[in-house]
């Protein structure tokens, strides 16, 4: 059970208060206060998407790494990789001259629409709302690569939310 310990005060007009408190009482005895935080949790989950940090994706190069990059993916909320107790895999986004690859644990088989029906490719899954992998130069060399390094990040972000915001979508329904 999440803990709710932290107070959300607002003012409104007495007659608002007593018009609220009978609303509540007239559609089946709900107390104020529990009307109050499902339209709070209703809120954030309509607009979750809009926070700025909801997934923070850092590419960077570690000392003695030639070549490779290092990815790292953060969820603000870690239940946001799941549905119900599966964890959600993901596709790796296919760019030119790029390869991304999981770290061992984070790899999950994905399938893929083709015209023979499905093909699988790696992909990947976030544990505990944290994924780590690998970005390669593929067949060139990173000062020739016309993929830069900000648009692997925003790739990896935008699919990623995508997927989730799906997820979200159905969870609503």
């Amino acid at each position: 059970m999440t803990e709710k310990s932290t107070v959300i005060q607002i003012r409104v007009s007495k007659k608002r208060k007593q018009e609220f408190d009978d609303i509540c009482k007239t559609l089946g005895n709900k107390q104020p206060s529990v009307q109050v935080r499902e339209l709070i949790d209703k809120f954030v989950l309509d607009h979750y998407g809009c926070l700025d940090d909801r997934l923070v994706v850092h590419i960077y190069r570690p000392e003695g790494y030639d070549g490779a990059w290092r990815v790292s993916m953060v969820l603000r909320d870690p239940a946001e990789s799941r549905w119900g107790s599966s964890a959600i895999p993901f596709r790796l986004p296919q760019l030119a001259k790029r390869r991304i690859s999981s770290d061992i644990g984070f790899e999950a088989l994905v399938s893929v629409p083709s015209e023979k029906g499905f093909d699988y490719e790696q992909g990947g899954v976030f544990i505990d709302g944290k994924w780590f992998g690998h970005l390669y130069p593929n067949g060139c060399l990173e000062e020739d690569n016309p993929t830069a390094i900000e648009e692997v990040r925003s790739n990896l972000h935008r699919s990623i939310t995508e997927l989730f915001d799906k997820f979200a979508g159905a969870r609503k329904s």
